[in-house]
């Protein structure tokens, strides 16, 4: 297989999957975003949602939260951030989403963000395989964390 191949079967299996890929830059406006998390919001594709502002679909009183973990993953090199907040679609719907930050990239300060919609993460034990999971992709998964920034450049040509 073809790395090129081998990104786009990476990408498809993030697209379609039941958990959220969301790409932030320091200016809170989304770079990347996999079509689950799109649909959530409401929006027939991830392109519809790119470069929109992020903070529009987070209620005001949580918004601290993502500038705190967003300080802290890109600012203080805090390479991996935990938290849950609500998220709103178009429709207004609120939805609860635990979400696994971490930094993305040096030049443009990017968040790259797993979510799971708490609902569906079940017992404890649940939550603590995804964060298990995620550290490991952090720690020693670089094809994966190398398709995302690929993603990004794709979506945004001067980013390195």
């Amino acid at each position: 297989m073809k790395d090129k191949d081998l990104k786009e079967l990476i990408w498809d299996i993030f697209n379609y999957s039941t958990f959220y890929i969301v790409a932030i830059d320091k200016e809170m406006k989304i770079l990347l975003a996999n079509y689950s998390l799109a649909k959530l919001l409401g929006f027939d594709s991830e392109n519809d949602i790119i470069g929109k502002y992020w903070f529009d679909f987070i209620p005001e009183d949580q918004r601290c939260i993502i500038e705190n973990v967003s300080r802290r993953v890109c600012d203080e090199n805090i390479p991996y951030q935990e938290y849950s907040s609500q998220v709103l679609s178009k429709d207004g719907k609120y939805l609860y989403i635990r979400w696994f930050s971490s930094f993305l990239n040096n030049n443009f300060k990017c968040v790259f963000s797993i979510g799971i919609p708490l609902e569906q993460s079940g017992p404890k034990d649940g939550i603590d395989s995804i964060r298990a999971f995620y550290r490991d992709i952090l720690e020693k998964d670089s094809k994966m964390i190398q398709t995302m920034k690929e993603s990004i450049r794709i979506q945004i040509p001067h980013i390195e």
